[in-house]
This record gives C-alpha cells, structure tokens and sequence, in this order.
C-alpha cells in the first residue's frame, strides 16, 4: 500500500520549537519512504521522522533534510508490525515570509512480503543427494 501525506508549515517555526506531525500509518513494514520538496521550498523548510522517541529519518542524531523542488527515495525497512503504527514529522520553516510543504509517500507491505521465503534445508540436501548422488 502506497500511504501519502503533505504536511505544511507555516514561516518562522523554529527549530527550537519545531511543529510535530502525526503520521497515522497501516501495520507492516515501510520499505520505500518518498521526501518531496516542492518548488519553492529552497532548501529553508526542514524535516525528520521520529517513530516513538526515536529519530528514523534521516541517519545521524543532528540530521535533518531541506531541499527544494526534488524528491529524495530511500529503500528502507521501518517496522510497523507492533501498535502503534504511526510516524511523527518534525518539521520547521526559517522563511521567514512563507509557508513551505513537504511531501512524504510511505510504501508498506506485510513483513511476510518482503522477506524471502525459508528454504528447507531438508529439501536442498534430498535433492542434492537425488541429483549429485552425494
């Protein structure tokens, strides 16, 4: 499932005191995070992913991301298996004038999905031994 959300912020939010998003996602696991800056944004509206307490997006403790007019892809792996499936957005603008949105597609599948199936080792011995005779 593709899940979209556009979050705006309005000018001069602060780092400091940073507007928090809630993110109200679907169980599974997000294997694909989009970041969208539309024009006009250049690169003064700031954002980070937060899952409970926990910084997830991006790496690094005092990270965050601002761009403008580009989408950012990652291939990822979040775990949403266990309640409550939601992200929190961090976000603040230092345009001083305007407000400023981004973009997030979240793409979430079931776990069982995406990790490849379990071979039986069982399996690949009794056919080696079929085959190779060994």
């Amino acid at each position: 499932m593709i899940y979209s959300r556009r979050i705006s912020t309005a000018s001069g939010v602060t780092e400091a005191d940073p507007d928090y998003s809630r993110i109200v996602l679907e169980k599974g696991v997000i294997h694909q995070l989009v970041v969208a800056f539309p024009p006009g944004a250049e690169g003064l509206l700031h954002v980070r992913l937060e899952q409970g307490n926990t910084k997830i997006y991006p790496a690094g403790e005092d990270r965050d991301v601002a761009w403008d007019n580009i989408p950012l892809n990652y291939n990822t792996w979040i775990d949403l298996t266990d309640a409550p499936y939601e992200l929190v957005a961090v976000t603040w603008n230092e345009d001083t004038a305007y407000a400023h949105d981004v973009l997030l597609q979240f793409n979430i599948d079931p776990e069982e999905l995406l990790r490849p199936p379990q071979v039986d080792a069982g399996i690949l011995q009794r056919l080696q031994s079929f085959f190779l005779g060994r």
